[in-house]
Formats: structure tokens, sequence, C-alpha cells
């Protein structure tokens, strides 16, 4: 190990010791604005792409299941972790 990683090893483990909650709870906000950034962009990214697209009917079924499973994620995240959408 050299000096410079020693050196970060000890900084991690005085700022676990001093700052433990606010890393818990910078953890969790990570965690957080994650889960809300990916489910906005994969809702918005369902939303615009049906519009472009010509569907068969049967397709419109499948693709509309898909949005309706993303919405039942939606509440399943946010229970979970907490995230805040529109």
């Amino acid at each position: 190990m050299t000096l410079i990683e020693a050196l970060r090893e000890v900084k991690y483990q005085v700022a676990d010791k001093l700052f433990c909650k606010e890393m818990d709870e910078a953890f969790q906000m990570g965690v957080r604005e994650g889960a809300t950034f990916a489910t906005r962009m994969i809702s918005t990214d369902l939303s615009v792409k049906e519009m472009r697209i010509q569907m068969t009917k049967t397709e419109k079924k499948g693709y509309q299941k898909a949005q309706d499973l993303v919405a039942d994620c939606r509440k399943e995240i946010k229970s979970q972790t907490g995230a805040q959408f529109l």
C-alpha cells in the first residue's frame, strides 16, 4: 500500500467516525435521486416513442402493458426509496 492510499484510507476512517450519520444520509439521497432520474427517463422514453412509431393493434396492447408495468414500478420505487415524481 502506498502512502497516498494509506492516507486516503485514514481520511475515510476519520470521516466515517465523525460524519457517519451525514454519510448515510448522503448515500440515501443518492439512491433516491438515482431512482427518480432513471424512472423519469424510462417513463418519458416510453411516452415519446409511442407517439413516433406506427403500431398494430396487438403491438399497441403490448406497449400499453409495458406502460402499465412502469406505472406500477414507479409506485414500488417510490415506497422503497422515497423517490419524488411529478
